[in-house]
């Protein structure tokens, strides 16, 4: 609905309201496949939302279900009854007792009614949820979300609109085991239109499981990440990419990427720990480690002040911060604010992640702004990575003691991009990284890789324990690495290096 008001003609706010009860940003843009206009969508999806308003759809927010019914596992089968609701009204209202939790339990009809007369009791309603030009319904029960249908259905009739319904476009989402309701759209002057029933959808780019168990697609997410990262790798690798830019690319495609419904994929199972092992695994990668060496080091070498974890709770901090800071009475934020009741709610998820690693929320922290309270939020997350990876390579000692090279995360990868270098001197970042870290097999036993203290160097042919700055037996090499060298000399000789230990290891099989 956002991208339906690009070109409503109010041009003096950043808001417009529509009839009163809604309000949307306005941006550019046009609803994909749109043939009437945005103007038309707007004006139409506006009619039906004060259409299904006027009958006395929609779900109930604010009402607080009944102690006596504290106990219930609520379904959404049955059908509400009319007089039925009318009694259960009075006895919310404290007039005549409430049916037993017994009764509901075991009576679809009677808890459709009992859902449909909390709806009415309850301050305030939604009966759709508008993205772009896709309305989302929500109902309380099979009853009601049928009578939402018929109502749909003379409202079609009436402004001579037709719905897209199909199996990809229009979809009940039910969890695994619920019955299909078999809902039906009764189109007028048409046959009825069956409504497709599915565990999960792919909608506004994420794929939603009626249960809201992200792991499937967290999973798919970190797939995809997995392929592009093989695609930078592969260009790093022939030598056609430096590594300054192949991390651009990857903030580009693969965060970009990844970076998608984080927010939300975050409040998965194990969802932290899944993050951390795939940046893990990608720091490797970019630095062509094994994965049994230190993933620190190749985070702190390639400049990343975040780990996995961080990030998400990074993104969940700035998605918690926009919402408290939306217009007051706005249904987003009011949903939000008194969702953090329901424990499995998103609102209490993320909150408790963000308290289990002592960061405060939006409205504790004291910001004028939400960019200030990101500041903020990165500057503790990134203490604490630096915390963690620092801890991580203390015992890393082969080939000198990385503590002696580095004291943080590098600010190579970003000063290289703002200065003019050879391009060998720019490919030579990623060997000399790689130099650093001790993943260049520079040495070998009887032409094999070898772990034993004494091994033979690759440029020698003499057998001794191994000594990076003083075994390189080229002159022009040996008198750079006697002197004190800048960036370009030592990325050159860092990249003859890797070049030489490629073609040794080539030839020995």
């Amino acid at each position: 609905m956002e991208e339906a008001a690009g070109y409503l003609p109010t041009c003096y706010s950043g808001m417009l309201n529509l009839h009163g009860i809604s309000a949307l940003a306005k941006f550019e843009g046009v609803p994909e496949g749109g043939v009437l206009g945005p103007a038309g969508f707007t004006t139409w999806l506006n009619s039906l939302t004060v259409f299904l308003k006027d009958r006395g759809h929609g779900l109930g927010i604010g009402c607080a279900v009944p102690s006596v019914w504290k106990n219930i596992t609520w379904r959404w089968q049955g059908a509400p009854d009319g007089d039925a609701v009318e009694q259960l009204l009075a006895g919310l209202r404290g007039h005549v007792p409430l049916p037993n939790p017994d009764s509901v339990q075991h009576n679809d009809a009677l808890m459709a009614s009992c859902l449909r007369a909390m709806d009415i009791a309850a301050p305030s309603r939604i009966n759709l949820v508008l993205h772009a030009d896709d309305p989302v319904i929500v109902c309380s029960s099979q009853g009601a979300a049928m009578a939402v249908l018929h109502d749909l259905a003379r409202w079609a009739y009436a402004h001579k609109a037709a719905f897209h319904v199909g199996p990809e476009k229009t979809v009940v989402l039910l969890p695994d085991g619920d019955m299909d309701p078999r809902l039906v759209l009764p189109l007028i002057g048409a046959g009825p239109c069956p409504i497709q029933t599915k565990t999960r959808h792919k909608w506004l780019g994420l794929v939603w499981p009626a249960n809201l168990d992200f792991a499937s697609a967290l999973e798919s997410a970190l797939q995809k990440g997995n392929q592009l990262v093989a695609d930078i790798v592969s260009l790093l690798d022939s030598g056609g990419l430096p590594l300054c830019f192949a991390l651009c690319l990857f903030d580009a495609k693969v965060e970009g990427s990844v970076r998608f419904g984080r927010w939300l994929l975050a409040t998965a199972p194990g969802a932290l720990d899944r993050y951390d092992a795939a940046y893990d695994r990608w720091a490797c990668a970019l630095l062509q480690s094994p994965p049994w060496r230190s993933a620190a080091i190749a985070h702190l070498e390639l400049g990343w002040t975040l780990c996995g974890r961080h990030r998400a709770i990074l993104d969940i901090a700035g998605r918690r911060a926009r919402l408290w800071a939306l217009p007051e009475g706005d249904i987003y934020g009011e949903v939000f604010i008194k969702s953090h009741a329901v424990p499995l709610s998103w609102a209490r998820k993320s909150l408790s992640l963000l308290e289990e690693r002592d960061i405060p929320d939006y409205p504790d922290a004291g910001c004028s702004s939400v960019k200030s309270y990101l500041s903020m939020v990165r500057s503790l997350l990134s203490s604490a990575a630096a915390a963690a990876l620092w801890s991580s390579c203390s015992g890393h000692v082969v080939p000198f003691p990385f503590s002696l090279l580095s004291s943080g995360p590098s600010p190579l990868p970003a000063a290289l991009l703002s200065v003019s270098l050879p391009w060998d001197a720019l490919l030579g970042h990623r060997a000399l990284c790689r130099l650093r870290a001790g993943t260049l097999d520079l040495a070998h036993v009887n032409g094999k890789k070898s772990r034993a203290k004494v091994r033979c160097c690759l440029f020698v042919t003499k057998r001794r324990g191994h000594l990076t700055s003083t075994c390189w037996v080229n002159a022009k090499s040996a008198s750079d690495l006697s002197c004190a060298m800048l960036f370009p000399a030592a990325a050159c000789v860092a990249l003859t290096i890797e070049r030489e230990s490629k073609r040794f290891w080539e030839r020995a099989g």
